[in-house]
């Protein structure tokens, strides 16, 4: 190595600044605090709707057959939907819903998901890849539905991931982010739906 070059490195590397010097003052779990519930709750609808995904709002849990029913109906969709989520089985559905808990299968057109977090920031969900959730789930229907509970929104990406590593010490192998529906422009400059995942994201949110 030579001498002019070693001496670049060495200023730079004393010029570098330590981890500590770069951390930002206000810690981001300070500024989600400075948010209430419905403040985050507000913010990661608007922001959905604008990344095109579409929201029915559940008072309790007990009403998602119904709401996946009536959502159905208006959409004419046919009622046998995907569930590989597994941690979805307690709820109580009724005859008008034809549940498949398996794993997902490229036949499947509509599975219904659980989703980990929301990120009120960009509306984004989280979806975490675990023994009781099949990820096809989340790119072979056309139709994906999501659960969200309110309480699980965060502020940013940040906060969520803080989330997950409270959840449990080992990360996933798998964190799904979705944003809208899929989308691509690869096709003569023209933005195109569904082509490498779901045409139609809706969320049924539970605020209490």
């Amino acid at each position: 190595m030579s001498q002019a070059r070693t001496e670049i490195l060495s200023r730079l590397r004393s010029n570098k600044p330590s981890i500590t010097e770069t951390e930002h003052p206000i810690k981001k779990e300070r500024v989600e605090k400075s948010f209430s519930r419905q403040e985050l709750t507000e913010k990661f609808i608007e922001k959905a709707n604008a990344a095109e995904m579409s929201i029915t709002l559940l008072s309790d849990i007990k009403n998602l057959p119904y709401a996946v029913e009536s959502f159905l109906e208006k959409e004419k969709l046919p009622s046998r939907i995907n569930i590989s989520d597994q941690t979805l089985k307690q709820i109580e559905w009724h005859d008008r819903i034809s549940p498949q808990f398996r794993v997902c299968r490229e036949s499947d057109t509509i599975s219904l998901v659980h989703a980990f977090a929301g990120i009120a920031e960009t509306g984004t969900l989280v979806s975490l890849s675990s023994m009781t959730l099949s990820t096809a789930s989340l790119f072979l229907p056309t139709t994906c539905l999501f659960l969200l509970d309110a309480n699980t929104i965060k502020l940013n990406l940040e906060t969520a991931i803080t989330r997950i590593k409270e959840h449990d010490k080992i990360l996933p192998r798998t964190i799904n982010l979705i944003t809208g529906p899929s989308r691509t422009g690869d096709i003569e400059q023209k933005i195109q739906t569904g082509m490498h995942g779901p045409s139609c994201v809706h969320i049924f949110l539970v605020s209490r």
